[in-house]
């Protein structure tokens, strides 16, 4: 390895470290803003950053060996990030520790994730997002409901997706 690859590896390395501190306190500031848009916009931000700053270190530092080591440590978080932030399975678990016994009935567990956090939450999201109206207890597809169902759908049969969800 070259010392100007190195020097984009530490680089990349020091960028993505940079980013995840930001996001951190990111999260606890700006509590009005999604915690995914943070994350993107951070670490968009942070590699476009880097990549500026590249820029004083043209000769010195390896411009692909820094683009790759940061994108991979930032793919590395946002998967882990993604799967933590979304997982109803290690939320169950959270909620389960914090009980004096460690127990919950199956029926609480059940109406708390499944009917009200996978099923009226998503609904309220989906109205919120101007992607359907409710009238007289039914659901019906705005404009821009049908536009986003459409690129979903032709997404889903580009890859072969049969069942989502």
């Amino acid at each position: 390895m070259t010392p100007n690859q190195y020097s984009g590896m530490q680089f990349g390395v020091l960028s993505a470290i940079a980013s995840v501190f930001f996001i951190a306190i990111g999260l606890r500031i700006l509590r009005n803003l999604e915690p995914a848009s943070l994350v993107v916009l951070c670490a968009i931000f942070f590699g476009g950053l880097g990549l500026g700053g590249l820029i004083f270190f043209a000769n010195a530092v390896n411009i692909w060996t820094y683009t790759i080591t940061y994108s991979c440590l930032m793919l590395i978080f946002l998967m882990g990030f993604g799967a933590i932030y979304k997982s109803l399975s290690l939320r169950i678990l959270l909620d389960l520790s914090k009980q004096p016994d460690m127990t919950d009935s199956y029926a609480r567990i059940y109406n708390a994730y499944l009917i009200n956090d996978s099923f009226l939450n998503r609904l309220e999201v989906i109205k919120a997002q101007k992607f359907a109206t409710e009238n007289d207890h039914h659901f019906l597809l705005t404009a821009r409901g049908r536009a986003i169902s459409y690129r979903l759908r032709s997404i889903q049969q580009l890859f072969g997706i049969k069942n989502s969800g």
